[in-house]
């Protein structure tokens, strides 16, 4: 789209450019998400956008913020990124999570699109806060244990960015870029030149790296 189509100063370099569509992107969703500064979120999906929920959080000035991955490697990213605290997927922890903290979450982010997650999310929110989701949802129907959350809450659903919305991020995001404040080179697991395409595709499907380059 024309709207998003827009320029890339000099002093940007190519493997950071290549990330700005996915950071413009979670940019937007934080207005989407009526984040704010102080609140306490849980992520679940340690992939670009869950890690990016996580920089971009710190320079939002959100509170507490805790990811959950089941792979080690994103895990450890998330925390030099700037996250509290990180757990497997299937940490016996997350289960008492909110007792043991003292209070619920202001809004949980499933960045995995994964119906039982939205479910599980939907328990660990406070009265009034929000269940997030972001990206297209692997089912057609999700059910929600409304007996276990709180009488009120707010759902939102970021499955596609506006043009709008994601070229509003674009200057920000360039910003923070240019003033040292975001982390390409934790994004970017490994490399390939375009003569390995092949390994390099089945590099993705290890599910194991972040972002993979391919240099022409």
């Amino acid at each position: 789209s024309f709207q998003t189509q827009l320029a890339v100063p000099p002093g940007v370099s190519a493997e950071d450019a290549g990330l700005l569509i996915t950071w413009r992107e979670v940019w937007s969703a934080f207005d989407d998400f009526l984040l704010k500064p102080g609140d306490d979120i849980i992520i679940f999906g340690g992939g670009p956008v869950g890690l990016s929920f996580v920089m971009f959080g710190r320079q939002k000035e959100l509170g507490e913020i805790v990811l959950v991955d089941s792979h080690q490697n994103k895990r450890e990213i998330a925390l030099k990124l700037g996250a509290d605290a990180v757990y497997p997927k299937n940490a016996p922890e997350l289960d008492d999570l909110v007792g043991n903290r003292g209070r619920p979450f202001d809004a949980v982010i499933d960045a995995v699109g994964s119906g039982p997650v939205i479910g599980r999310g939907l328990t660990m929110i406070g009265m009034g806060r929000s269940l997030c989701v972001y990206g297209v949802v692997g089912e057609p129907e999700v059910t929600l244990p409304l007996s276990q959350g709180p009488y009120n809450f707010s759902m939102h659903v970021h499955q596609w960015p506006t043009k709008s919305g994601e070229a509003a991020g674009h200057q920000p995001v360039l910003d923070l870029l240019l003033a040292g404040k975001t982390r390409g080179d934790l994004f970017l697991s490994a490399e390939f030149p375009f003569e390995e395409v092949q390994q390099a595709f089945a590099h993705v499907d290890s599910k194991v790296p972040v972002k993979t380059l391919l240099r022409f």
